[in-house]
């Protein structure tokens, strides 16, 4: 497994059977942020495959928000998963100087609860009806 720059063409080739409009969604932020230069975004590749895509775009100055997309597959390799975006937000962390990183997971999406802790996480709560989907999600925060 390798990382590389994310690039908007792996939104296209990520298997992903989830909900595919939370993933339109997603892009059309990604490609804002893009187009300010507030986007720090990796992709991780296994065998040819995108596996996951992960990044952090700033909110504002000092606060950012993180964010990723797994493909089906991708939990398979859950200690490369972990030491890839540790890697990689570590250096958006560090490069744009963040006090604070929030995210979100949907609520009931164990493993990916379980990825946002072991990154160092905190849970602040719960939004109702959050998601494109109208499903609940955690936020959560990360300050530094």
């Amino acid at each position: 497994m390798h990382s590389e720059s994310f690039k908007l063409k792996h939104l296209k080739m990520i298997k992903y059977t989830g909900n595919r409009d939370a993933i339109l969604m997603m892009e059309d932020s990604i490609i804002h942020a893009e187009k300010l230069g507030i986007l720090i975004a990796f992709s991780l590749i296994h065998d040819g495959e995108i596996i996951a895509i992960g990044g952090i775009y700033e909110l504002w100055p000092g606060v950012g928000e993180a964010f990723s997309i797994m493909s089906d597959t991708a939990f398979k390799y859950p200690k490369s998963l972990y030491c890839h975006f540790k890697l990689n937000f570590g250096f958006g962390i560090s490069h744009k100087k963040y006090t604070r990183i929030q995210s979100m997971v949907k609520v009931g999406f164990d493993a990916g609860v379980r990825f946002i802790e072991r990154l160092g996480f905190e849970r602040e709560g719960v939004m109702e009806k959050w998601g494109p989907d109208g499903c609940d999600y955690y936020i959560y925060k990360r300050i530094f």
